[in-house]
């Protein structure tokens, strides 16, 4: 295996889940990258909140057509992953705008994954099952996350959690539990 280096690109479960999203999503006419990158963030974010941890290492950030995994990381990852021969870079036509497909070229190994998190994987991957890359993107802007950052700005996992909402009285409660938790704990 040539992926060697630190960090995200040594991590077997950041490389087979891109493995995994890209077999899932592969037959689906509007799968390409954006389609990928969103299947990405929006796994890890809600495997943070349902799991209180994310499935891969990679990080977030704000670009101009929504949340994609940090290009840093995430573009060494993909370049690593067609230079070795585990995705192949397709280029496609979709109504004719260019779409760029990645597609597994060995199955991903799912023994890295418990089964709770193949379940959520599976979960998000078909809720993705309707979207193309437009839809998705603007679905990705309407978390407040996203609103209020800067271009290339972090987006930490719990800032999935920010919400434009008024609280109701059930969160407000839960609120002075934590707020009384944190001062109990300060005497």
């Amino acid at each position: 295996m040539g992926l060697s280096r630190e960090g995200v690109t040594s991590d077997p479960r950041t490389v087979e889940l891109v493995l995994y999203v890209a077999e899932k999503l592969s037959n689906q006419p509007t799968y390409g990258a954006t389609l990928l990158n969103k299947a990405l963030y929006l796994i890890d974010n809600i495997a943070f909140l349902k799991l209180e941890r994310p499935i891969s290492k990679l990080n977030y950030v704000k670009q101009d057509r929504g949340a994609t995994p940090a290009p840093n990381q995430f573009l060494r990852l993909r370049d690593d992953l067609v230079r070795d021969n585990y995705l192949k870079e397709i280029k496609a036509d979709f109504f004719g705008f260019a779409q760029m497909r990645y597609v597994p070229m060995r199955q991903p190994n799912i023994n890295v994954f418990d089964k709770e998190e193949i379940v959520l994987i599976d979960q998000v991957l078909e809720m993705l099952a309707t979207h193309n890359a437009s839809t998705i993107s603007d679905l990705s802007h309407r978390h407040v996350s996203w609103q209020v950052s800067e271009n290339m700005d972090e987006l930490p996992f719990y800032s999935f959690l920010l919400t434009s909402r008024p609280p109701n009285e059930f969160d407000l409660k839960w609120a002075q539990e934590e707020i009384r938790k944190f001062t109990d704990n300060k005497k």
